[in-house]
């Protein structure tokens, strides 16, 4: 099999990252090779029916004139034509992790992995997958307590939209995220109460897919995202009530600064994302007994824009109907100032030596792929239970509803259902395989255009080998 990776691959990725994680990774490379790492080949078979997430309800061609107006090639509909299309997927992938001894006052570790995906019916679907995770600390002979630095450098190739199911290979991009930590404390003010500050700085970039064969830039099936820095300043008071109880206070600061931005819906979108997120909360922790725990946290987050959006126009479609109306009409804006409630509650209890149950239920706000807001409300139950010494077998279901802006008004809302059983065939080989199921019902207004918070279901099926090494390099 022949693979013509193109200039998608080659430009786009080194172009946006900037060299810096390469960079990072070949300083890396030299010190692996002389220090113990964890080799792990993997081989996955994947069965995916619906590998676009379509609602399986045939869309009406466009005429002529109707692309013209909107600005479409007849090739940009190809893949999401509304009809649910299958493909068998097959994964060889390489991983590799480490501690790295650069130099004896910074603690470093490095994780790699390269993975390839092949398509069987579509291959202009397949792709690489690469993820890569450097972080580096100093020592307290280096930096004595109380103060903490931590540098991080991620690449991670997943789908980064919250409408996209877990495990869609079709919607995989790549990301990259440099991190800088710093912490202060904890500062004893009373027995058992302590005071600590934190900044975080954080560069997420949007690079794209890694599709071996180039895409139409009118293919509106490939995912856009954002560029951005986070500055974040935080504040946490603890307090260790008992050897069971503790609780907390916290507070933070984000500022969020785009520096770009692209739609994911195929229409134009206000740039002026920059945007104040005031985070204020409480937390705690109970350890009822040896096998049963609590936690929860509850508070207010505020989001405050720096411009005020401009008012956002675009021609409105129905591809369903076969129809678009060239008059300009008003798209609600997601960028509007407001507060949401964030709240989270869980349990972890384990029923026996070889059974564990996990319950838990979150609402959060976030940033999508495409730089927006998002808040989401998640209930999710998961039980494992251990099937001899080699052999474990998990279960695991959730629901989510999620919204753009500031409240849940008019959600998407999907449920999953997942089981898997996984085991050591040896001490060095393991295997996995195991079901997934989600069904999603898109939001009231979603954009008809791009399928995204659509209506769609999706089974997929897998198998997986693993083999693993354990030992110092030889390198």
């Amino acid at each position: 099999m022949s693979i013509p990776v193109t200039s998608e691959i080659n430009l786009r990725f080194f172009k946006r990252l900037g060299g810096l994680s390469l960079l990072s990774l070949c300083l890396t490379i030299p010190s692996l090779a002389h220090s113990q790492v964890a080799v792990t080949i993997s081989g996955q078979e994947i069965y995916d029916n619906n590998i676009y997430l379509e609602s399986g309800q045939a869309r009406t061609p466009l005429t002529e004139e109707q692309l013209t107006q909107y600005n479409l090639s007849p090739s940009a509909l190809e893949s999401i034509d509304g009809e649910t299309n299958a493909d068998f997927i097959h994964m060889v992938s390489l991983a590799v992790s480490g501690k790295v001894p650069l130099i004896n006052e910074v603690d470093t570790s490095a994780s790699a992995r390269i993975g390839t995906f092949f398509f069987t019916s579509r291959s202009d679907e397949s792709r690489l997958a690469l993820d890569t995770n450097i972080v580096a600390s100093p020592t307290e002979a280096l930096l004595p307590s109380p103060f903490g630095l931590t540098l991080s450098s991620q690449l991670s190739s997943a789908s980064q939209n919250i409408a996209v199911a877990s495990g869609s290979v079709a919607r995989n991009s790549l990301t990259h995220d440099a991190n800088l930590g710093l912490t202060l404390g904890t500062f004893e003010l009373a027995p058992a109460t302590g005071l600590g500050f934190n900044y975080n700085l954080n560069r997420h970039d949007f690079l794209g897919e890694l599709n071996f064969q180039d895409r139409e830039e009118e293919d509106l099936v490939k995912e856009n995202g954002s560029d951005y820095f986070v500055n974040t300043f935080g504040t946490t008071l603890s307090r260790q009530f008992t050897e069971r109880l503790s609780a907390g206070l916290n507070s933070s600061i984000a500022v969020y600064s785009f520096t770009g931005n692209d739609s994911t819906d195929g229409l134009t979108t206000s740039n002026e994302l920059d945007r104040l997120d005031w985070s204020v909360g409480t937390s705690a922790s109970y350890q009822a007994t040896e096998r049963l725990n609590f936690s929860g946290n509850v508070g207010i987050t505020t989001t405050s824009y720096i411009d005020d959006p401009a008012p956002i126009t675009s021609a409105s479609a129905d591809l369903n109907q076969g129809s678009v109306t060239p008059a300009p009409v008003l798209v609600s804006s997601d960028t509007e100032d407001g507060s949401s409630l964030v709240f989270g509650g869980g349990l972890t209890y384990a029923l026996s030596s070889r059974t564990a149950l996990m319950a838990r239920v979150d609402q959060s706000v976030g940033t999508d792929i495409d730089g927006t807001r998002i808040i989401s409300r998640t209930f999710s139950a998961d039980i494992s239970q251990s099937l001899g010494e080699r052999y474990d077998l998990g279960l695991g279901g959730r629901f989510m509803q999620f919204d753009n802006g500031n409240s849940i008004a008019s959600p998407a809302e999907r449920f999953e259902l997942s089981a898997s059983m996984r085991g050591a065939i040896t001490q060095a080989i393991g295997l996995s395989l195991g079901l997934n199921y989600a069904d999603q019902t898109g939001r009231e207004n979603a954009d008809s255009l791009l399928g995204r918070n659509g209506d769609y279901d999706v089974l997929r099926a897998f198998i997986s080998v693993d083999v693993g090494l354990v030992g110092e390099s030889a390198l």
